[in-house]
């Protein structure tokens, strides 16, 4: 792979396992996003895990390694997540995944300082 740039659109419209948090209308943002993404950089190299049954940080890295390859990794990667944060305790920011359960929500949803941390 020889694209500098990367972006990586995640989040969700569609919980099956939290159906409160669906709203419809966050679709349209995360292929807003992309749309903008593909006309700004000419070059960049999309990774759409929008609605995609992410289970942890380590599926987004991943996800990261095996389309571009350990070896060629982007000098720049643009992360955008469309869905909702949910507060803990006002300490730690969790962000809701397809799979994320309220009953579960600190083990289906992403740790976002976690994450942020394992993309350094």
């Amino acid at each position: 792979m020889n694209q500098n740039v990367a972006g990586i659109v995640f989040g969700a419209s569609d919980y099956p396992h939290a159906p409160d948090l669906t709203i419809n209308s966050i679709r349209n943002s995360a292929h807003g996003v992309i749309d903008y993404l593909k006309d700004t950089f000419k070059d960049i190299f999309i990774i759409n895990l929008f609605n995609k049954d992410i289970k942890s940080r380590d599926d987004i890295v991943n996800s990261i390694i095996d389309y571009c390859g350990q070896e060629s990794l982007p000098e720049d990667i643009i992360i955008f997540y469309v869905g909702h944060g949910i507060d803990i305790d006002n300490k730690i920011i969790y962000l809701s995944t397809r799979l994320t359960d309220m009953k579960y929500r600190t083990t289906t949803s992403i740790n976002f300082k976690e994450l942020a941390w394992e993309l350094k």
